[in-house]
């Protein structure tokens, strides 16, 4: 009998002391409460007009930090001043407030009505809310919706318009409502930027995407908030695949022409400066009898081959002469090109000044030659002079010496 109450005694201690447990474990476990309110101090507001957001947190316990993401519509609402504790990032209000103030927290946020329409202001997740005891206070939250009324805006004009790859045909105007441009062979799609006038504007764009070979309308169309439209097109031409490798031939050519005045045309290789010259092929003949110290050789000429004349003494080149035919008056005739430079002028033969010390010699010793050759001409005239002028002293002397012998016979 003894044995049986010290039994029940035990089972009655054991299922008191798992009660009290429990309820301890359940207090551990409660979890304070807390409210957030978001108003506005206006449920409807013109356009352009400052609304008021206000954002109330009330909590069973004091309050040690708040975080939380508020969202809202930045083509409806721009943000003009909020509470310190409230960032703007990337089109979200981040707020965070790790203060210890108490039960109550209050945020003010101000927004300016950009255009006719309803509108929310919410939290992007559910806020979090820390208590002085560490724990998440649960929170019950709202939201607010805002009606924008005022009179509608009938601004249709684009502000600006471009276009790429391409370039548009004249300068946009947003009284031009029509362009053109052509566009490579290889492009399908095109990128059109456009903005309009009023941000409380539409625009829609059509036609810019799967471009067929020839011409295609491209539209922009700019619908104001009002329901009027205008309409811009841009007739968008993509080249054929011979008109594409006519296009490519020509900038080829061009390119040539501007990097280093020589092209090749149907065969024909042409140099260009002041004029246009056709590159002859260099024969052995008297017309085109290679210049004294120069040598013909095969040059390839930044990828085109000619025939080119190059002094035998330089290893580097970067004057060449060039057998050509002036196109405009037909002259035919070796001419230098400077690859330096990337001039052309008619050769003179030695009286060309030629880029070199070892041809700077050859112009000097000519030059002295020359000279040389003047001088003894020069030379032997004054000693002809003297010689007859001596033979004519001698004379007048023999002349006067015999007039006075005949003088003193008489």
């Amino acid at each position: 009998m003894k044995n049986v109450v010290n039994n029940l005694m035990k089972r009655i201690i054991f299922i008191v002391s798992m009660c009290l447990l429990i309820i301890g474990f359940c207090e551990d476990c409660y979890a304070a409460n807390a409210t957030i309110k978001m108003s506005s101090n206006k449920k409807e507001v013109e356009v352009e007009e400052v609304i008021e957001v206000c954002i109330d947190i009330e909590s069973e316990i004091d309050i040690t930090e708040v975080r939380a993401s508020i969202i809202y519509d930045t083509s409806m609402l721009e943000l003009v001043t909020s509470s310190q504790t409230i960032t703007e990032t990337n089109g979200y209000l981040d707020l965070k407030d790790v203060t210890e103030d108490g039960k109550l927290r209050t945020y003010i946020i101000e927004f300016k009505a950009l255009r006719n329409g309803i509108t929310q202001v919410d939290f992007a997740d559910a806020p979090v809310i820390i208590g002085s005891d560490k724990n998440k206070v649960t929170a019950g939250y709202t939201s607010v919706y805002i009606e924008v009324n005022g009179e509608e805006d009938k601004e249709d004009e684009l502000e600006k318009l471009r276009i790429s790859p391409g370039k548009l045909n004249k300068k946009f105007s947003p009284d031009l409502f029509e362009y053109s441009m052509s566009v490579d062979n290889d492009i399908t799609d095109v990128v059109i930027n456009a903005k309009a006038k009023s941000d409380r504007a539409t625009i829609k764009i059509t036609g810019d995407e799967e471009l067929k070979v020839g011409t295609t309308k491209v539209k922009v169309i700019v619908e104001a908030e009002a329901g009027n439209k205008k309409e811009y097109i841009i007739k968008v031409k993509r080249l054929s695949k011979d008109e594409q490798k006519a296009k490519d031939k020509a900038n080829k050519i061009a390119e040539r022409k501007k990097r280093v005045a020589i092209y090749e045309d149907e065969n024909v290789i042409y140099m260009e400066n002041d004029a246009q010259f056709e590159v002859l092929e260099i024969k052995e003949s008297d017309a085109m009898k290679i210049p004294i110290d120069y040598k013909k050789i095969k040059l390839d000429l930044y990828g085109i081959e000619v025939d080119a004349c190059v002094l035998e003494s330089e290893k580097e080149n970067d004057i060449i002469l060039i057998y050509a035919k002036n196109t405009e008056n037909g002259h035919k005739g070796y001419y230098s090109y400077d690859k330096v430079e990337k001039t052309i002028q008619r050769y003179f033969g030695d009286t060309l000044s030629i880029a070199g010390d070892k041809s700077k010699e050859l112009f000097e010793k000519q030059e002295y030659e020359d000279n040389i050759r003047k001088l003894s001409i020069i030379i032997g005239f004054a000693v002809v002079l003297f010689i007859v002028a001596v033979i004519i002293i001698i004379k007048l002397s023999s002349d006067i010496k015999n007039i006075k012998n005949d003088n003193y016979l008489i």
